[in-house]
């Protein structure tokens, strides 16, 4: 994926940028949601063994990319630009909240799962991507789709 960096400002050493695209995953050119959602996977394994109150580091980081995700898609000057993946490892934790204690099997299900959510964008998520025009929206079409994916794994599994 190229940025055309004479009309954007544009930067990856800028933390916020780093951040919104994921540590730089949303840089890489093919199906950069949905290996930042791979990435979100391992993460969220860390978080969990290492943080008691899994809740908290959610809410905080849902916080922080709101921001980040606004920033970045102002200076990209395109709403939820295919870079900004940030949004994809909030919506990837919230199923993971819900269902911790996960085999292999499980993990690879919720991860489809939330995939064709997020990139089919049922209603109302379709409609929250294309109305809502800053950090909020982008973050919330993405916790939309996890909690789409969490009714569906709870009827079916």
């Amino acid at each position: 994926m190229q940025i055309n960096k004479k009309d954007l400002k544009f930067n990856i050493c800028n933390p916020i940028h780093f951040l919104a695209t994921g540590f730089g995953v949303g840089l890489i050119s093919h199906f950069p949601g949905t290996i930042a959602s791979v990435v979100a996977i391992f993460i969220w394994n860390y978080i969990y063994i290492f943080f008691q109150y899994h809740w908290s580091i959610v809410f905080i980081f849902f916080l922080l990319a709101v921001y980040f995700c606004d920033k970045t898609a102002q200076d990209l000057r395109c709403h939820d630009h295919p870079c900004i993946v940030l949004d994809e490892f909030i919506g990837m934790w919230i199923i993971l909240f819900f269902y911790h204690e996960n085999s292999y099997y499980d993990i690879i299900t919720e991860f489809i799962v939330f995939r064709v959510f997020d990139v089919w964008k049922p209603y109302p998520i379709r409609i929250i991507h294309k109305n809502i025009l800053n950090g909020f929206g982008i973050i919330l079409d993405d916790i939309v789709a996890g909690i789409y994916s969490i009714i569906i794994l709870k009827i079916f599994i």
